[in-house]
């Protein structure tokens, strides 16, 4: 059997048994809804999130992911809404303005993830490097914009802390059974390595933050 309820969340699953709408609950607010569209190899290809945004994913013809793009078509959304309220009707978001990743594998190494800006083009000064040993699921190393971060993993291959090139802890997460991560802040929000970050989770899972899911 499938999950239909936990606590008060709802979910509700096509013919093939997919996830296609998780309505989440609230006493005294709107419910948090996500749909979920999938093709027929069961990758997700398309997810709405609770404030309206819209993603579209594409694979190659190894099922790997190769970019996530959130469409911009002038709707009124929760993240576009102050600007309407402001009296600024255009809807547009700015070209600088982040709409999506890019990645590049080498066989089943993920080993580089690149920012899209609002108008397509990539963000290449912002791109972050995974590296690996040979043969390894497991990155041991983030680079960005010429910043080097070592990654701690545990026997499993799980990615549990980054340092900095000083050996400093910047990063640190705990998973829960199914590998959903409990980040712990270990520095200052006012730290320039705050931002540095990591979606592995188990060897082998990647957390999407806009659909929720471990793949």
């Amino acid at each position: 059997g499938r999950v239909v309820q936990q606590g008060n969340i709802r979910y509700r699953y096509d013919d093939n048994g997919r996830l296609v709408e998780k309505n989440e609950q609230r006493d005294g607010f709107r419910p948090l809804v996500w749909r979920y569209r999938w093709d027929s190899q069961n990758q997700l290809t398309h997810c709405e999130t609770p404030d309206g945004s819209r993603w579209h994913y594409r694979y190659d013809a190894f099922g790997r992911r190769i970019r996530k793009l959130k469409v911009h078509d002038g709707k009124l959304t929760a993240t576009n809404l102050q600007r309407w309220l402001d009296g600024k009707p255009d809807l547009t978001p700015r070209n600088t303005a982040i709409y999506g990743q890019d990645y590049l594998w080498s066989g089943d190494q993920l080993i580089e993830e690149t920012p899209i800006y609002a108008d397509g083009s990539l963000a290449l000064d912002s791109c972050v490097l995974w590296l690996y040993e040979p043969g390894a699921r497991t990155p041991s190393a983030r680079v960005e914009k010429g910043k080097l971060h070592y990654i701690v993993s545990d026997h499993q291959g799980t990615v549990r802390e980054m340092l900095n090139e000083d050996g400093t802890l910047v990063w640190a997460q705990r998973l829960k059974t199914w590998g959903k991560a409990e980040k712990s802040q270990v520095i200052a929000s006012n730290n320039p390595d705050y931002h540095v970050g990591c979606n592995f989770r188990f060897c082998g899972q990647y957390e999407d933050e806009e659909s929720g899911f471990i793949l």
